[in-house]
């Protein structure tokens, strides 16, 4: 996700001033401003070699075996585990069983000709060398069907739709979400987020004109990144309302995965940024 140093790496000065407007924050509690507030806070998230990921879980192997997803002797996806010995979608499936004699090549369901159904033929792939083999797949006699991705990205989408209010599918397995009313409302009302109660006070009481700059961010924070933060100037962690938006959606895409690995078995990225 984000992060590279320690989160008691705080600025230890005091911060006279915020550089945003309450206006800023309170776009964010809005659908169609929340990505053009300067707070604007966007995840994206896609499920790791997705369609191997699918045949993973589908014939119960572990995130340890190295999988292949294939179509004819083409290798549409790689599994983290097969790319430990090299293997790529450059090469046919008989270069990576060369490349890799543990490899678990797993061929996509297909329709047969003259059917209008799909299954899947385990065991069946062009790499199988039995003469006798009569269900050896082919693509004169059969068709891919990528069905089983869709359904399985349906029941992915599913869940981001349960999280997320403003749900973009880029492809099958990635999506970008807009967090930006899921934070403001860590922000301004979840008691489990704390040391916020000024602030919250402040909106709740209307103690504020919209084009008024905010508080200065507290000085004590109870809340830390999920994930790797991408930091070259190794600058504090915390130093405006900019930075208090970043870990909060960190802490939310991170619940986000979660539930997908909990429900589905699907581990994912994600980045978070200001745009897409």
């Amino acid at each position: 996700l984000l992060i590279g140093y320690p989160a008691d790496n705080r600025r230890k000065d005091f911060i006279l001033m915020s550089q945003f407007k309450w206006k800023d924050l309170i776009a964010l509690n809005s659908k169609t401003t929340s990505y053009l507030s300067p707070l604007s806070c966007l995840t994206h998230i896609d499920v790791n070699a997705f369609f191997a990921q699918v045949e993973q879980i589908r014939c119960h192997y572990t995130a340890e075996d190295p999988i292949v997803c294939v179509q004819w002797s083409s290798i549409i996806a790689v599994s983290y585990a097969a790319r430990e010995y090299g293997v790529s979608r450059m090469d046919s499936i008989h270069d990576a069983l060369k490349k890799c004699d543990k490899l678990v090549p797993i061929h996509t369901a297909v329709f047969r000709k003259g059917e209008d159904f799909w299954q899947y033929h385990d065991g069946c792939g062009p790499w199988v060398t039995e003469e006798d083999n009569k269900e050896k797949l082919n693509p004169e006699n059969y068709k891919v069907s990528l069905d089983p991705y869709r359904r399985e990205s349906r029941k992915i989408l599913k869940i981001f739709h349960e999280w997320c209010d403003l749900v973009e599918k880029a492809s099958v397995d990635e999506v970008f979400l807009d967090l930006g009313r899921k934070c403001f409302t860590m922000l301004m009302l979840d008691e489990e987020i704390k040391g916020f109660d000024s602030l919250r006070k402040q909106f709740v009481h209307g103690d504020y004109d919209i084009d008024d700059l905010l508080p200065p961010i507290p000085r004590e924070l109870d809340i830390e990144f999920e994930g790797y933060v991408y930091n070259p100037e190794n600058r504090p962690l915390f130093e405006d309302w900019d930075d208090i938006i970043f870990c909060l959606n960190s802490m939310l895409t991170q619940r986000i995965r979660d539930a997908i690995q909990t429900e589905l078995g699907y581990t994912t990225s994600c980045g978070i940024s200001r745009t897409k």
